[in-house]
Parts: C-alpha cells; sequence; structure tokens
C-alpha cells in the first residue's frame, strides 16, 4: 500500500508532472521502489472531508544532505524553475519550522507513471476490463501510451 504525502505547497506542480523531487525534514524510512501517493492535503482535512489522491508515484531515488546543498537543476526539479538555490533554501526555512540551511534534509526523486493517452488510467490505477485489469499496447517515449482497454474502443483522433 502506497504511503500518502501531502503536496500543498506544490499541488499546481505535481498535476502539471513538472515536480520530480522533494524535500523532507525526515521520511528516512523510503526505499528506492517504494510508492508515494500524492494529495493536497493529508493531515488537517476535518471531518468527513475526503483525502483526494493526485496520483501514486515511485520513489527511484533517495539520500541525506544539508538543506544548502541544492543545486539550480533541483530547484526546477523541485517545481520552482523561477527561484535561485539561495531563494529556495529561503522559501523552505520559510515553510519548515525548525528547518535551517544546514539542516540533513532527505531528497526524494520520483517518477510517474505511464498515462494513457485516451482515458488517463496509469500504470498504478489501470481500466477495469471484462477479464483483468488494463495493460499497455502502445507506448510512447514522453510516457504516455495507450491501454488494452481503448484499443480496444478507438484510437485518439478517430471520430
Amino acid at each position: 500500500m502506497p504511503r500518502l504525502m501531502s503536496v500543498a505547497l506544490t499541488t499546481v506542480q505535481v498535476r502539471n508532472r513538472t515536480k520530480t523531487v522533494t524535500r523532507r525534514a525526515g521520511w528516512q524510512m523510503l526505499a528506492p521502489g517504494d510508492l508515494l501517493t500524492l494529495c493536497p492535503k493529508v493531515r488537517g482535512r476535518r471531518h468527513g472531508e475526503a483525502l483526494e489522491r493526485i496520483v501514486t508515484v515511485e520513489v527511484v531515488s533517495l539520500r541525506r544532505e544539508p538543506l544548502a546543498a541544492i543545486t539550480g537543476d533541483d530547484v526546477i526539479a523541485e517545481g520552482f524553475p523561477e527561484m535561485t538555490p539561495a531563494e529556495f533554501v529561503d522559501f523552505f526555512c520559510a515553510t519548515h519550522t525548525g528547518v535551517t540551511p544546514t539542516s540533513q534534509i532527505t531528497r526524494i526523486e520520483w517518477a510517474y507513471p505511464r498515462l494513457c493517452r485516451a482515458c488517463g488510467c496509469t500504470d498504478h490505477a489501470g481500466c477495469d476490463t471484462l477479464t483483468r485489469p488494463c495493460s499497455w499496447h502502445t507506448t510512447y517515449d514522453d510516457n504516455t501510451g495507450l491501454c488494452t482497454a481503448c484499443t480496444t474502443t478507438s484510437q485518439p483522433g478517430e471520430g
């Protein structure tokens, strides 16, 4: 079962799939191959408030490093291409109580699942067909594809 992770400060970047790295003050228990379900809010929901799941991703790497070790490329991977590393460090410290530039932070990198161009199903949330969950009929270099359920009905662009 995937762990839930809040992405409250970067929900738009996750929805756009432009965020592939996150930094956390904890989260040392993860390992490559673990699944994370990214949500706008996990804790602090009101009674009866539904948990919104954006996407389930796969952890591809993680390491501990000082927050100030962030590179320009990682600021972009965090979903903030307009920030410098110093601006990101200031932002992170301002939004995470007790964190300083020298704090040891867990850097978590993930990969998004393949997405069906026709129906939007993914590796972790496939379509149910009559005999089994769908699989990939066709895959493309941009991490999309066509699932077997969609290729039996119609191809994108057919009408």
